[in-house]
């Protein structure tokens, strides 16, 4: 028999019976049932970021680890493959012995920068959208995650920054508050959480952007909230408000386009942003442009004054607020242009300058008003005076000289060309010019013969033809460095001369006080006319301070006498010639080349003959 339908965990009596024609009863028996089959899977506690089981860049995961083992405390060591600086999501998933399965909810963890990264972020990918009245946006994109900031300036040198500090490589932020109708100029900053900052200032140029000038139908409303939050606003002609527009998508910065306004009218507002509670500024107003102005200015008054031979200044007025500009140049194309175009007023002076003298000039008044309108005056014509300034010379120097060029160097007090006249006597018969037209001036002259003396003049011719040239004065040309010496002045011998002396040969030996060629003339009788040697030079060029040249061939046993004399290498040379000395040769002297031996016996006297003898003579 089965019994069904009891309690788990619970000890039961029971006794059987049975019945035929009488009734049997069992003792008493007990039995207890099981517990209940576990199916409540476990419990996920005190969860950390380090034992991941399965995890990815986003809720889709994608990737599983982990292990088999049963155990109460789980630890999951995650592959070495995942990227710095990077956001994971992550869950936790454990299965009982029965296969129950628990999945914690989704968890994040930001991978650690690399702490050797000294790399900034590379920005790239900038575009910069078209302003408002009152905001500009800017997105860009960064090799890794970084902040996102704009750093805008009115005059580029004093930056403010709106952003965020989040980490992200797509970025977007848009600046808000400005000022309608003006200049900025912006930069975009990354840094990455290594706080290597990224600027791109567009090469140092500066993104500009002008925002627009609030309209007469239109206006644009920006705020910031704390948190993200929708977009709401109540607007209208009074406190009331009465028209109500709402964005529902959430954000931090806000902005809202407000049309179908009334030109000229003012009207009043309050914004609204709700996330889990509503947020309600206090009322503001704004009043909308005037219809636009479609009139162009009426120029008048135009006059040329203060007219010389360099510069002029042109005045006029306008019958409203303008800029201030004057088209000019020697003809009506007008190639030059001065003035203020960021410049408001009715009445208008411009100086011209860097005008040539003795010219007539051609200017046309430009005026351009808030709304844009623009009037043109007709031709007008002014003519410079004569040039009242002389052209002048000065700080005429020679900068630098080699053994075939030099550079001469001056300054005049106008702009005007540059000549050089120059020669090697006073007539200066050479020339050279540059194109350079300036104050500053400087030329090279080449092809020069080195070590020669040089005379130049510089000269200058300024716009209207003025001439003016300097005094006459003179550099010399590099020369040869080894030429480059005093002239050759004294003869030295040395204590013991000849250095070397035999019988037949004798070295002389000397110094010179500057490098110098020489030779040695030589003879048995004094005086050097009386030489019968030939003489005995060094070899030809050849040019030193210490000589020593062999004589050779003379007589044993023979006093000889000899002058040496030597020349430097100067262009002009100078020659120095010593006094007479002699020497003695040694005795002559027999070797066994000659003999095979020195002759130490006397001579032997054999086959004495005597023949045609007569009274007085023999033979």
């Amino acid at each position: 028999m089965t019994i069904k339908g009891l309690l788990t965990s619970t000890t039961y009596h029971l006794r059987a019976h049975s019945t035929a024609t009488t009734e049997a009863v069992s003792g008493d028996y007990t039995f207890s049932t099981q517990a209940a089959p576990d199916s409540a899977g476990p419990i996920v506690a005190n969860i950390v970021s380090t034992p991941n089981i399965n995890n990815g860049t986003d809720t889709n995961y994608g990737n599983i680890f982990g292990n088999n083992t049963l155990t109460t405390t789980h630890s999951v060591q995650l592959p070495s493959d995942l990227s710095q600086n990077t956001t994971y999501h992550y869950r936790i998933r454990t299965s009982d012995a029965l296969g129950n399965l628990t999945v914690s909810a989704d968890n994040t963890v930001q991978t650690s920068v690399n702490p050797v990264d000294t790399i900034e972020p590379v920005i790239s990918e900038v575009s910069i959208s078209s302003p408002s009245v009152t905001t500009i946006t800017a997105s860009w994109t960064t090799d890794e995650n970084s902040t996102s900031y704009v750093a805008y300036s009115l005059d580029g040198t004093t930056f403010v920054e709106q952003g965020s500090a989040t980490l992200t490589q797509n970025h977007s932020v848009t600046v808000v508050g400005l000022v309608p109708n003006t200049d900025y100029e912006l930069q975009i900053k990354s840094s990455d959480a290594m706080g290597n900052v990224a600027t791109d200032d567009n090469a140092g140029a500066n993104y500009t952007q002008r925002t627009h000038n609030i309209d007469g139908e239109s206006v644009v409303i920006t705020w910031i909230t704390d948190i993200s939050a929708d977009s709401q606003v109540e607007y209208g002609t009074d406190a009331n408000y009465g028209t109500k527009i709402v964005l529902e998508e959430d954000n931090i910065s806000h902005s809202v386009t407000v049309k179908s306004l009334i030109p000229g009218a003012t009207y009043h507002f309050r914004v609204h942003s709700i996330a889990q509670t509503e947020g309600v500024s206090s009322d503001h107003f704004f009043t909308t442009l005037p219809p636009p102005d479609a009139t162009a200015p009426i120029i008048s008054g135009i006059v040329s004054s203060g007219i010389s031979d360099v510069a002029a200044t042109i005045t006029w007025n306008t019958n409203k607020n303008t800029d201030s500009i004057v088209h000019f140049g020697k003809n009506e194309n007008y190639t030059r242009i001065a003035g203020d175009k960021n410049a408001s007023a009715n009445t208008h002076s411009v100086s011209l300058g860097d005008l040539d003298p003795s010219t007539t000039y051609h200017y046309q008044i430009e005026a351009r008003d808030e709304f844009g309108n623009v009037s043109l005056s007709a031709d007008q014509t002014f003519t410079t005076l004569v040039d009242s300034v002389a052209l002048s010379i000065s700080n005429v120097e020679v900068l630098a000289t080699t053994q075939t060029n030099a550079v001469i160097s001056w300054d005049t007090n106008k702009d005007s060309s540059t000549r050089i006249i120059y020669g090697k006597d006073h007539d200066l018969t050479s020339s050279n010019e540059t194109l350079l037209f300036g104050k500053n001036h400087y030329i090279t002259i080449s092809s020069l013969e080195k070590g020669t003396q040089y005379y130049y003049k510089v000269v200058s011719v300024d716009a209207v033809g003025n001439v003016e040239e300097s005094a006459e004065e003179s550099f010399i040309s590099g020369v040869d460095p080894s030429l480059d010496h005093p002239p050759l002045e004294t003869i030295t011998f040395e204590d013991e001369n000849p250095s070397v002396l035999t019988d037949t040969a004798a070295v002389i030996s000397f110094s010179t006080d500057q490098i110098a060629n020489c030779f040695v003339k030589y003879g048995v009788t004094s005086g050097s006319d009386n030489y019968t040697y030939t003489p005995v030079a060094e070899k030809a060029n050849t040019f030193n301070k210490t000589h020593a040249i062999a004589l050779t061939g003379m007589l044993f046993s023979t006093k000889h006498y000899y002058m040496v004399t030597c020349q430097d290498n100067l262009t002009t040379p100078s020659t120095v010639v010593s006094s007479e000395k002699d020497f003695t040769t040694l005795e002559k002297k027999y070797t066994q080349s000659e003999i095979t031996g020195l002759d130490d016996l006397a001579p032997t006297i054999t086959n004495v003959k005597v023949s045609n003898v007569n009274g007085e003579n023999a033979v």
